[in-house]
């Protein structure tokens, strides 16, 4: 099949890969090149510099349009592109578009689907193709896969989850090509995966240990104050009362104590290093 693929993360590159093996891509569209860092230099998304080393044509519209040049295809394949089609894009491929979104909908909607699923604890996550429509991420599914998340990072499942959508893209566009794709409307209650904000990062003492444990999972740490310095949280364990060596983080039922950190303007470190550095400071 002809296809043009849309995506900017890492975690669109696997199928992006897959794709070159098995189809011909015509295009790759993703995020224009943005300042990052201090310096303000430009910096390409993971999936422009993957398609530049596949050789592929880029294009990088600041808006989704149809009259930007974007080719006609047979399928337009979408995964964490960031930006909302519009309703004559969605029309112009043979068979659609079709995005991999990496929970199992209507759960988990939206631009952080695998944080929030590993915020709230879930033991079960998974990967949907869906096909695509006006809403957001409303449209019929055509696979459906479900992979475990229990005790697992956004980090783990990120990568996880990325290989296993990269190969199930390749099944559905099999079978919508050979004519045995069967699509299902979505059905029971729908949750909304909202985007990561600065407030994310804080550490709760109105949570419990579990609940803290699991933001520092989904988020890959949490922000909190230890001896009048603002730290970053990497790891913590739980702690029945506050002893008098190590940091220990009130929360809801107990005491977290911090197993590793990075103070402001420092490197990250454990716990025992930091306190070490304390003590000789006096």
């Amino acid at each position: 099949m002809d296809i043009v693929f849309f995506g900017t993360p890492g975690f669109a590159v696997p199928t992006l890969r897959a794709l070159v093996e098995k189809h011909n891509v015509l295009a790759v569209v993703t995020q224009p090149d943005r300042p990052k860092n201090r310096g303000h230099r430009l910096h390409f998304s993971e999936v422009k510099e993957e398609a530049l080393r596949l050789g592929l044509p880029v294009i990088q519209p600041e808006k989704l349009s149809v009259g930007y040049g974007i080719p006609e295809a047979d399928a337009y394949v979408v995964v964490a592109y960031g930006q909302i089609f519009p309703a004559e894009l969605l029309n112009k491929p043979v068979y659609g578009c079709f995005n991999i979104h990496a929970s199992l909908l209507p759960k988990y909607r939206g631009a952080a689907p695998i944080q929030r699923a590993v915020e709230a604890g879930e033991d079960i996550t998974g990967v949907c193709i869906m096909k695509m429509d006006i809403g957001l991420d409303t449209g019929d599914v055509l696979l459906r896969r479900e992979h475990p998340c229990a005790r697992k990072t956004s980090l783990q499942l990120e990568r996880e989850l990325s290989e296993l959508g990269a190969e199930m893209m390749l099944e559905a566009l099999h079978l919508v090509s050979s004519g045995k794709a069967v699509y299902t409307p979505q059905s029971g209650e729908h949750t909304y995966a909202r985007m990561i904000k600065k407030e994310d990062f804080a550490f709760r003492d109105d949570m419990s240990f579990l609940q803290n444990l699991q933001k520092i999972r989904a988020f890959g740490f949490l922000r909190a104050a230890a001896f009048g310095r603002q730290i970053k949280v990497f790891d913590i364990e739980k702690a029945e009362s506050e002893e008098a060596v190590g940091i220990h983080l009130k929360v809801a039922d107990g005491y977290a104590r911090v197993l590793e950190l990075q103070p402001e303007n420092s490197k990250r470190m454990s716990a025992q290093a930091f306190m070490l550095g304390i003590k000789n400071k006096g």
